[in-house]
């Protein structure tokens, strides 16, 4: 009996299991409404690098510009086709001095494309293809940089909305025993009107985090289909050594990802110019022409080649070729334009970096602050501090955390816009 009883528990959690990932798809809509957290795209994450990488491969503007690489995927096939021959035939029938007369001709011509077409187009496939995957790298790049952001700011929410909670709550109880007390002097009263204010502003500050936090979670359900339940334990915390940046700029060898795209688009260009070269020279025509002659009981057979090829008069593409002459220039404009502005923004960038990681050094650290909050707070119990005080203390520890967090994220922005313009957004993790 306990073999039997063994078994069939064992067969249920093995269906359970087995039907689990059904069970999650079905919770993926539920009344018409989305479940977050109930998407399957990414495995649950280990570590905050594992969400940068889930949304680096998973957010819908990735996906959209995955998608036109895709398309392009067949590009090459099509230019490796070659033209198919054309079969060409001609009949007269007429008659002369009584006796019927008939002709016929027929050609099969191969068109021959001169100036090397086919593998200017091949050339020119290859280069439409570089250019979706660089642009798809410049995407994921953007997608790093706010991915990393938000990870950071939800943990910073979850400190903010702790200390808005324990405000909250101390006023509420303050502010309770001041209205208990039977008859209040207008000292008592003012710090409670004092109190309900401050009681009300806070509520509203922890209105304005939720909606912020709102706003970052869907985002994540967006890219990654995770939760914050599921986010929660990998969020990280800001690091207390930043990593030291140099001022010199990156390696020649390896560009940002604006630079690949346009490097991508001038490689393209070239392709275009490389092609209108190519139509530059006509197509020609060649192959075995039949002719067959009949007169009265007399019949003719001829047989040749037929040659085919339009004479350049009037145009030889040079229009064209100006065009993409043109286009290459440009292209070559636009980068060295991008170059200069990048060194001007990593320039930039680094003063931000440096004001801020400088900033955060000067500015009083959170266990201190909160050391001296609590201080405030036991000489306000001892009636040795007014209401106001206590009142200011409660705000000056918020702003002053919030203005850290927001110098936390400055610094953050600015260290991995430098890794992007130095190119090396891939290569650095959290």
């Amino acid at each position: 009996m306990r073999t039997k009883s063994f078994l069939i528990l064992l067969a249920t959690t093995i269906t359970k299991i087995m039907t689990l990932p059904y069970a999650m798809a079905l919770e993926v809509e539920r009344d018409g409404k989305h479940v977050h957290g109930a998407h399957i795209e990414c495995p649950l994450p280990m570590t905050a690098q594992d969400v940068v990488r889930c949304a680096q491969e998973e957010h819908p503007e990735v996906k959209r510009v995955k998608l036109q690489r895709e398309s392009l995927q067949t590009l090459i096939g099509m230019a490796e086709q070659r033209p198919n021959p054309a079969l060409s035939s001609r009949f007269t029938q007429g008659k002369f001095l009584g006796d019927n007369i008939y002709e016929s001709e027929t050609s099969l011509l191969q068109p021959i494309e001169l100036g090397d077409k086919r593998n200017a187009r091949i050339d020119q496939a290859a280069s439409m293809q570089r250019q979706s995957e660089a642009e798809i790298r410049e995407v994921q790049a953007d997608v790093i940089i706010k991915t990393i952001l938000n990870l950071y700011r939800l943990k910073q929410i979850e400190h903010e909305r702790a200390i808005l909670d324990e405000t909250i709550l101390i006023f509420e109880k303050v502010n309770r025993q001041i209205t208990m007390i039977p008859r209040r002097s207008p000292e008592q009263q003012a710090s409670s009107s004092l109190f309900k204010m401050a009681y009300a502003d806070a509520k509203i500050k922890r209105s304005e985090l939720l909606d912020e936090e709102r706003v970052i979670e869907h985002y994540f359900h967006l890219s990654t289909g995770h939760s914050l339940s599921e986010l929660k334990n990998v969020l990280p915390d800001f690091s207390k050594t930043m990593p030291q940046v140099l001022d010199s700029s990156h390696d020649s060898t390896t560009y940002s990802p604006t630079i690949d795209r346009l490097l991508a688009n001038h490689k393209f260009a070239e392709t275009q110019l490389q092609l209108a070269q190519a139509q530059s020279w006509p197509d020609l025509e060649i192959g075995p022409t039949v002719q067959t002659e009949t007169d009265g009981p007399f019949q003719k057979f001829r047989f040749g080649i037929s040659l085919n090829i339009p004479l350049p008069i009037f145009q030889a593409n040079g229009a064209g070729r100006i065009h993409a002459n043109n286009s290459v220039t440009i292209a070559e404009k636009l980068i060295s334009l991008e170059k200069a502005e990048e060194s001007h923004e990593r320039a930039e960038q680094m003063q931000i970096y440096r004001n801020a990681i400088e900033a955060l050094q000067e500015i009083m650290p959170i266990q201190t602050i909160e050391n001296e909050h609590d201080q405030i707070e036991r000489l306000y119990i001892r009636g040795l501090v007014s209401s106001s005080v206590l009142v200011e203390s409660h705000r000056q520890r918020f702003d002053l955390m919030r203005g850290r967090h927001g110098r936390e994220l400055k610094a953050t922005q600015a260290l991995w816009l430098i890794y992007k313009l130095d190119g090396k957004i891939f290569e650095e993790s959290l």
